[in-house]
C-alpha cells in the first residue's frame, strides 16, 4: 500500500467551471507555496505561487449571489404560475400539488444560495501576473482561506 503525499492541504472545495469543455479547479497549501490545480478532463494544469513572490491577494465582491437568486426566483415564479394555470384550465388539484413540489425544490435552491453569502472573486498577484482563483466564489470562503494564508505569507516575506 502506498502512502499518500501529505505535503499539501486542500484550501477550497473543488470548483466546477464550464470553459470550452469543463474544468475542475482546486487550491492547495504547500510548505512554501500555493498550488492552483485545474483539471480539464484530459490533462491537468498546475500553477505555483510562492509565498515570497505574492504581492497581493485581492478580494472583489461580485453580484454572483444576486444573479443566481434571481434565476431561482424566476424558476419558483414560473412553476407556481404553471401550477395555477393548469388548475384553472383542468380544475384538477394534481396540477397545484405537482408544481408545488417543483416550486419547493426551486425555493430550497434559492434559500441555500442566499445563505451561502455574497459572491466574490479572488485574485493572486505576483510581479509577473494576476491570476483568478476560480474555485473561490463566496466571500466567506475567501476570508477563511485568506486568514489561513496571510500569516504564512507574512512569515515567508520576513525572511
Amino acid at each position: 500500500m502506498t502512502k499518500r503525499n501529505e505535503s499539501y492541504r486542500r484550501l477550497s472545495r473543488p470548483g466546477l467551471r464550464i470553459e470550452g469543455l469543463f474544468s475542475i479547479t482546486k487550491l492547495w497549501l504547500g510548505k512554501d507555496h500555493l498550488l492552483l490545480s485545474t483539471w480539464y478532463g484530459f490533462y491537468e494544469e498546475y500553477r505555483r505561487f510562492y509565498f515570497k513572490d505574492i504581492q497581493a491577494v485581492l478580494l472583489r465582491q461580485t453580484k454572483r449571489r444576486e444573479w443566481i437568486d434571481l434565476a431561482w426566483a424566476m424558476c419558483v415564479l414560473g412553476s407556481v404560475l404553471l401550477g395555477v394555470t393548469g388548475f384553472f384550465v383542468t380544475k384538477e388539484w394534481i396540477w397545484i400539488q405537482g408544481w408545488s413540489i417543483v416550486s419547493g425544490g426551486f425555493l430550497l435552491g434559492l434559500t441555500v444560495n442566499h445563505l451561502l453569502g455574497p459572491g466574490c472573486q479572488m485574485i493572486l498577484q505576483t510581479a509577473v501576473q494576476k491570476s483568478t482563483v476560480k474555485c473561490v466564489t463566496r466571500l466567506r470562503e475567501a476570508r477563511r482561506i485568506l486568514s489561513m494564508v496571510r500569516p504564512v505569507i507574512h512569515e515567508a516575506q520576513r525572511k
